[in-house]
């Protein structure tokens, strides 16, 4: 079982169905583009030097998809990061968001999503968990009865895991 995640420009669930209608129909009206994909990459990296970069083929591609080689690269262009200690953290760095895929991980993964979710607050990107429905960031200010808003979102993340895979 997986849990998901992406990391978007704006905390509002009204932007979740301008970026549902560009996905689905390239409709370009109140998008937020990412511009700064291969820092936001390279940030990562540097913070978890185990991370793998996936490098495509884009030779490949173009050939089983019947494309050209160019076309295959703007078709592909997100970044795909790979991080497999105690469970594993796929990261994708898109134009639209971040994409975040994980399974059922320890303690390790756990302090690892956290320090990468500092990481995308670093570049104005806000948490959103399909799954629960809700922005697990969006206010990093936040204090809810004594406890930090970090502390909050491990809470939510570990519980979510423990229910998902009972």
């Amino acid at each position: 079982m997986s849990v998901d995640y992406a990391a978007i420009p704006k905390c509002e669930e009204t932007y979740l169905e301008v970026l549902k209608e560009y996905l689905a129909n390239g409709k370009t009206e109140g998008m937020v583009f990412i511009d700064r994909q291969e820092e936001i990459a390279t940030r990562i990296e540097k913070e978890f030097p185990e991370i793998e970069r996936y490098e495509k083929d884009y030779e490949a591609i173009a050939e089983w998809k019947g494309i050209s080689v160019e076309e295959a690269r703007q078709a592909h262009s997100g970044i795909e990061l790979n991080w497999e200690e105690d469970g594993f953290v796929q990261i994708g760095v898109y134009e639209t968001e971040v994409g975040i895929n994980t399974n059922g991980g320890g303690r390790q993964q756990f302090a690892m999503l956290e320090r990468l979710f500092d990481i995308l607050r670093e570049f104005d990107l806000f948490i959103w968990d399909p799954q629960g429905g809700e922005f697990l960031t969006c206010n990093s200010s936040d204090k809810t009865n004594g406890t930090s808003r970090k502390e909050s979102i491990l809470r939510k993340l570990f519980l979510k895991t423990r229910d998902i895979l009972s």
